[in-house]
């Protein structure tokens, strides 16, 4: 078998990119159960006991996302970024823009036609989740599409 048959193992960018994307789901999923299904005040608004839920998810992405990089780049130490993955990127930072200016107007929506700021605020905790997951799913795509191609 020939040294080009034999397919490329993935870069630090997307291996980064995998544990993002699986970090990100853990908080989202770490955010739901302590949730524990409670829900907005009658009012409308967010109440102080209801953003312990949310720090611990914060706490847990940041947690899982220094781990996971770290023991990437102790893996795979000096590797340049090429065009390609700044192409790829910019390209993902695009999407991610675009869903989020999304999400954005969705919020600003939201709290026009609701009272309190309870629905606004996970409007935007949702857009900015969806956001980073269009981000990185594109990129994913786009090295593998890059990968199998060459």
């Amino acid at each position: 078998m020939q040294q080009q048959d034999l397919p490329s193992r993935p870069g630090f960018r997307e291996q980064g990119l995998w544990v993002t994307l699986v970090s990100l789901v853990l908080a989202v999923i770490a955010f739901l159960c302590l949730s524990d299904g409670r829900r907005i005040s009658s009012t409308g608004d967010i109440a102080p006991t209801q953003l312990m839920p949310l720090c611990s998810a914060i706490v847990l992405l940041v947690a899982c996302l220094a781990i996971g990089h770290s023991l990437i780049a102790v893996e795979q130490r000096n590797r340049p970024l090429g065009e390609r993955d700044r192409r790829i990127a910019c390209t993902g930072r695009r999407v991610g823009s675009a869903v989020l200016a999304c999400g954005v107007f969705a919020a600003c929506c939201a709290a026009w036609l609701t009272r309190g700021n309870g629905v606004m605020v996970l409007v935007l905790l949702a857009s900015a989740a969806l956001a980073q997951a269009a981000m990185i799913g594109v990129q994913i795509v786009m090295l593998r599409l890059d990968r199998t191609s060459t």
